[in-house]
């Protein structure tokens, strides 16, 4: 364990040193004694409390799911404590050498599982190195906390483009319209008007029957798989771009159970309506780690009617 002052610390530090000074330089010795002395016992028993609230406890377990950049995500957090319950505990995590705070809790069982978050985080992969518990119950005149040595990968995919941006990104490859849902002539059904909806979409004749607005519901295309060739050789705004058109075409696939298929320089990520978690974790990791390539390197393996995305061309 360790122990720090907090900030209310350092000033009733420097209050007991004040204290000192005016016990020995003043004739009132006997009231700063008593002021010395409660001073003290409240120091001693905060520092007996926050070691008794701490003691036994461990992170057993830290879930750090991948989430889009930009966004915060949900972190789990498997304590386990001693005999007693504990109080008023901070979670942080060690991330790119700084603490995070990630979790709290007012009041802890032997075991419990935490729920707390993580701040947005760019693009990227990073390692949760340590698990901090650290408690300044009762007092907050001192910080006592623990690490536990962990290791636990921060995965920070690109944040998903909107469609209309996706299909700018990915002209040059190929109409990708239908996949994003583009919408055919044929009436599916028909339903309340929600919020967003189009006034084009309203079906004015229902809607004078019934009093009140009713949307058209239309059939959707394109329930084919997809194949994305995406060429890392290109400058990295093309590709920063790219990769969130990719998100957003992964996350197109997960919605309506398609099939896609995405290669690149050593890298073949299929998916599909029954790819196991560990293929998405994996197509994941190659999202948030992907960095540019230089024209030297080889292209995507060639694949029959793969669209083709990333030029060199874009290289500066």
């Amino acid at each position: 364990m360790r122990i720090r002052p907090t900030d209310l610390g350092w000033k009733g530090l420097l209050l007991l040193g004040a204290l000192e000074i005016a016990f020995l330089a003043t004739a009132y010795s006997n009231l700063f004694f008593l002021l010395l002395t409660f001073c003290g016992v409240l120091g001693c028993l905060s520092l007996w409390w926050g070691f008794a609230n701490l003691r036994g406890v461990a992170a057993t377990q830290v879930v750090v799911p991948a989430a889009a950049a930009e966004a915060p995500r949900e972190v789990l957090v498997s304590l386990a404590s001693g005999s007693r319950p504990t109080q008023a505990l901070t979670v942080a995590l060690r991330i790119d050498g700084k603490f995070v705070p990630v979790a709290h809790a007012h009041a802890q069982e032997q075991l419990q599982t935490l729920r707390g978050s993580l701040p947005p985080r760019r693009r990227g992969l990073a390692l949760a190195s340590a698990a901090r518990v650290q408690s300044a119950w009762p007092f907050a005149l001192f910080t006592v906390s623990r690490d536990v040595p962990i290791r636990v990968e921060v995965v920070t995919t690109p944040a998903p483009a909107g469609d209309a941006t996706t299909t700018a990104a990915l002209a040059e490859a190929g109409d990708v319209s239908a996949w994003l849902g583009a919408r055919g002539n044929s009436i599916r059904e028909l339903r309340p008007f929600r919020t967003g909806d189009s006034l084009g979409d309203v079906h004015w004749k229902a809607t004078a029957r019934r009093g009140t607005a009713v949307v058209k519901e239309r059939e959707r295309h394109a329930d084919h798989g997809l194949v994305l060739a995406l060429d890392r050789r290109c400058a990295p705004a093309t590709l920063e771009t790219l990769l969130s058109a990719v998100a957003r075409l992964a996350k197109v696939t997960q919605e309506r159970g398609g099939n896609l298929r995405v290669l690149s320089q050593d890298a073949d990520h299929a998916l599909g309506p029954h790819t196991a978690t560990a293929q998405h974790d994996a197509f994941a990791r190659f999202l948030a780690a992907a960095m540019p390539l230089p024209a030297s390197a080889s292209a995507p393996r060639a694949v029959a009617g793969a669209l083709r995305l990333g030029a060199r061309e874009d290289l500066p």
